[in-house]
């Protein structure tokens, strides 16, 4: 019989999970282990919440292009806690939200907003393999 309670997604979505990047031509993977809460936690959903409130507070003819890219960044940006083996000129990179923002922000790393976006978005990267019986 299965326990109800196991399969709570915002619990599951904020224990989080690491995504361990790849690089953009061939898929393979890096060191670099990106670690992220779910799209269902709560600090990502009113991250969510506020970005669509001040979007609808733009004017039309104001809004900058491709808000749901935008919208993709900022989610990205809220879910990321922490990353491992970041390098950048070879220098060692500490995780900071300000630093989140200015590489997810930044059009060559477009490549790891997709992923860390994709990765959030899954439900099942944030649960542990059901017990076999």
């Amino acid at each position: 019989m299965a326990d109800l309670t196991q399969y709570g997604v915002v619990a599951a979505a904020e224990r989080g999970s690491d995504l361990t990047l790849r690089e953009p031509g061939h898929g393979e993977e890096l060191d670099i282990v990106w670690t992220m809460l779910g799209f269902d936690a709560e600090v990502v959903v009113q991250a969510a919440r506020e970005f669509d409130r001040a979007e609808a507070e733009i004017p039309p003819k104001e809004r900058k292009p491709e808000p749901m890219k935008r919208r993709e960044i900022a989610l990205c940006i809220s879910a990321t806690t922490g990353w491992s083996n970041l390098d950048m000129g070879g220098k060692s990179l500490p995780f900071s939200p300000a630093r989140c923002s200015e590489i997810l922000n930044d059009p060559n790393y477009v490549w790891i907003v997709s992923q860390v976006y994709d990765h959030g978005a899954k439900r099942r990267n944030f649960f542990t393999k059901a017990a076999t019986a």
